[in-house]
């Protein structure tokens, strides 16, 4: 068995009209949720997955914020659920239950005038 890895960084931190504190009418939260998804499954695409879905894959989020303003990780994890709906759909990972991922301890750095961006990394045996 060999370690396949894919690593997709997106340019900026889940919006807050997804995350499960986020407030907005159900058309406003799919928009933006099918985007987050379109933006992901595109970097997907662009470099290409030429196995077979992991069966199990380790999920790694790193967010990266560009100003001092507090977050919630929990809710930044919940607004990238579109991110690793991605994966799916695009045949990385078979599916994303717990019998099929684990997460791994999610990081948070802040770099004061940084561009914010989220860092999705997905590892398994294949």
């Amino acid at each position: 068995m060999t370690t396949q890895r894919m690593t997709i960084k997106l340019d900026y931190l889940p919006d807050r009209i997804v995350t499960p504190n986020g407030r907005g009418n159900w058309r406003e939260v799919w928009q933006g949720k099918r985007q987050a998804k379109d933006d992901a499954m595109a970097l997907i695409r662009e470099q290409g997955w030429f196995h077979d879905p992991l069966p199990f894959a380790d999920v790694t989020y790193h967010f990266h914020a560009g100003d001092s303003i507090a977050r919630d990780m929990d809710n930044l994890i919940g607004g990238a659920k579109a991110f690793l709906d991605a994966f799916v759909t695009c045949g990385v990972i078979e599916k994303d239950d717990t019998k099929h991922i684990r997460f791994r301890e999610p990081k948070y750095t802040y770099i004061q005038g940084g561009t914010p961006s989220t860092t999705i990394t997905v590892e398994g045996e294949a």
